[in-house]
């Protein structure tokens, strides 16, 4: 995906760790080319070599992920511990209480998983065409609503 290698790059450089290919790819799409060098790195048991290897402006890292031994929150400890680094960690499913935990366990930041957005528009658009439809002049919730 970028051309560059992260030693040529002058801005800065973040490690995306998400093991969802389609996603990670889909975010390093919309961030770069521009100010950012973004590495995806899609295979949860390859984040700590990265990072420790890279020494990243920081890790953006995909709840849930697949590490082994216990998923985000064992790679959120180690990554703290062995690189150092701050984790922000993304969600599918924010509120300010799971922000609060994770925050709670060491993480930077706890953002919303930003291709998730996009999912969520869409549902929403269903849900309202939906709506539009079955409130049309001679549906049946329109008739039961008397319009």
């Amino acid at each position: 995906m970028n051309s560059e290698k992260p030693g040529d790059w002058q801005g800065p450089v973040f490690i995306l760790a998400d093991d969802d290919k389609p996603a990670a790819d889909r975010i390093a799409s919309l961030l770069y080319p521009g100010t950012y060098f973004i590495v995806p790195v899609t295979n949860p048991r390859h984040v700590l070599s990265y990072a420790k290897r890279m020494k990243p402006n920081a890790i953006f890292m995909a709840e849930p992920i697949s590490f082994p031994k216990g998923g985000a929150q064992v790679l959120l400890r180690r990554l703290i511990d062995e690189v150092g680094r701050p984790v922000i960690v993304l969600v599918e499913l924010w509120s300010p209480e799971l922000a609060a935990r994770w925050k709670g366990m060491g993480a930077a930041d706890c953002l919303p998983h930003p291709t998730r957005s996009d999912q969520r528009l869409d549902l929403v658009r269903s849900k309202m065409q939906e709506l539009a439809i079955s409130t049309l002049p001679g549906s049946r919730f329109a008739s039961a609503e008397g319009n």
